[in-house]
């Protein structure tokens, strides 16, 4: 095997690694190696449509990353190049998802024409001026490393169910405790990481008891509604509130003490 072609086959061992596969609801879903611009993975959830045809979508994902991101298909040259990669990619907007329709045989290249798309306009919010990579996490990662400690970024661990999970920030075996930051603009998006938070935390806590899971919400706008906030406390440690970020660091001095 010559040099090239390590290089190569390391690359591909990189992805193999990096997707990960789980069943929810009618969809198969599809963890991949990339991320959007503010960090968050690019899932995939594929349906069996027919014995040979699958539709692969990001369920609208990717033009809602983009909006909480204050980037807005609300100009006729934004527009544009929005049409532009759909075409050139050969990807589909179907009610605001980005989705492929093809059969089993074609699905590999299929699914690379659609994360390519998918890439490229979540790549969109970079037109922005001013646009400042993210985010409320890296805020919070600030926060608790000014307190003196050192968290590991994008953790992962494992749930009850087999599934793969990456915690936001993950302080060291001797304090285990994962953190999941929550920052939303709009409800709807706001109940998205909701649910995905609490799959999550209730999944890692069947198989992990001695983790602390601890929630930080961004609660700059009201989206977040105390039903809600109730949800998030019965599979969190302890959810903080980014106004009243004090309490996050006497949670962590009191659980240094105690520990």
């Amino acid at each position: 095997m010559t040099e090239c072609e390590k290089i190569v086959q390391a690359y591909l061992d990189y992805l193999g690694q990096g997707f990960k596969c789980y069943t929810e609801d009618e969809y198969v879903v599809l963890e991949t190696p990339y991320l959007y611009p503010d960090g968050d993975t690019i899932q995939l959830f594929i349906e069996l449509l027919s014995e040979n045809r699958v539709r692969m979508s990001d369920l609208g994902e990717t033009l809602r990353s983009l909006a909480m991101l204050n980037y807005k298909l609300s100009s006729r040259a934004r527009k544009s190049q929005f049409n532009h990669i759909l075409t050139s990619t050969g990807v589909r907007s179907n009610k605001g998802a980005l989705c492929v329709v093809t059969t089993k045989e074609e699905a590999g290249v299929k699914m690379s024409d659609l994360l390519n798309g998918i890439r490229q306009v979540s790549s969109l919010v970079y037109t922005l001026r001013g646009y400042a990579a993210p985010t409320f996490r890296e805020e919070v990662e600030g926060f608790i490393r000014a307190e003196g400690y050192d968290p590991q970024v994008d953790y992962e661990i494992y749930g009850d169910s087999g599934r793969l999970y990456r915690v936001h920030l993950y302080l060291d075996d001797r304090r285990r405790q994962a953190f999941r930051t929550l920052s939303a603009h709009t409800r709807a998006w706001a109940e998205n990481q909701l649910n995905a938070t609490y799959v999550m935390w209730d999944d890692i806590k069947l198989k992990h008891e001695d983790i602390q899971r601890i929630t930080v919400i961004d609660d700059i706008d009201s989206v977040w509604t105390s039903e809600w906030l109730t949800l998030l406390r019965r599979v969190s440690e302890f959810v903080a509130l980014w106004s009243k970020r004090e309490a996050l660091r006497s949670y962590l001095r009191e659980t240094t003490l105690s520990r």
